[in-house]
């Protein structure tokens, strides 16, 4: 008669009831802890205190001064960037920085130039012109009239100059409601096309490339204050159009 194979052994789960719970011994550990520190925490607590108050109020500080005659602006930036970046369209919001970059170098520049044009204002170098023509007008010296043509020739040029800069600074001030503008359209339009993939259509990426090129036409605004007199806008213009074209659309986050 053969005979029968043994059956396996089962395995039986270990005894758990003896254990002590991970969780009890972590809390008893934790409360020793407070309990041996707490002469170190009392002496630490206006220290940690001070810094929970300094630390917001510097970062609040610091955002004040770089963002500075711009929170017309920021607001939608914000807004916009925040929304880029929970959608992970990387290259659309690496466009909005440089936007953005590109304003803050804008409004460094246009700080410096009000300085200057308040030390150096238009009006009295038109007042310097018509001194000078006066002068020319009246005296016959040959001599002094080409000294006096030369002056006369800086001043234009200087007056030109200062005109440039002034319209720079008139372009500027423009620029930042209109770039508020293309900002706040283009979070819009991309919220109106999440509404879209919810009823399971794709996401179009036609409307929103032709935004950020408007949002990319400042990138080169803060270089036009380096053109001197005799420089026609049609350099400026061949620069923004040599410019990059607007990166292709990161895919949609599943």
């Amino acid at each position: 008669m053969a005979k029968k194979p043994d059956e396996p052994k089962q395995i039986q789960p270990p005894d758990e009831g003896g254990e002590i719970p991970w969780s009890l011994i972590l809390s008893i550990l934790g409360f020793l802890a407070l309990v041996l520190l707490r002469r170190f925490l009392r002496l630490l607590f206006p220290m940690l205190f001070v810094l929970l108050v300094l630390v917001p109020m510097l970062w609040y500080l610091w955002r004040q001064y770089k963002y500075r005659d711009l929170w017309a602006v920021v607001p939608e930036y914000d807004r916009l960037q925040t929304l880029l970046d929970r959608l992970r369209l990387r290259s659309y919001a690496g466009v909005v920085q440089n936007g953005m970059k590109h304003l803050l170098a804008a409004r460094d520049r246009a700080e410096k130039l009000q300085a200057y044009l308040y030390q150096e204002p238009p009006a009295r170098v038109q007042d310097r012109i018509k001194d000078l023509q006066q002068q020319l007008a009246d005296n016959p010296d040959a001599e002094r009239r080409v000294f006096l043509e030369k002056s006369l020739a800086d001043a234009h040029e200087t007056l030109v100059h200062l005109e440039e800069l002034q319209e720079f600074l008139h372009k500027y001030e423009d620029s930042k409601a209109v770039l508020a503008g293309h900002f706040k359209n283009t979070r819009l339009r991309i919220e109106l096309e999440q509404m879209r993939l919810e009823e399971g259509t794709s996401l179009h990426s036609d409307d929103l490339d032709r935004l950020m090129t408007e949002i990319r036409t400042f990138d080169t605004m803060y270089e036009t204050v380096d053109r001197r007199p005799g420089q026609g806008s049609g350099e400026a213009v061949g620069e923004e159009e040599g410019s990059p074209p607007v990166p292709p659309p990161d895919r949609q986050a599943q």
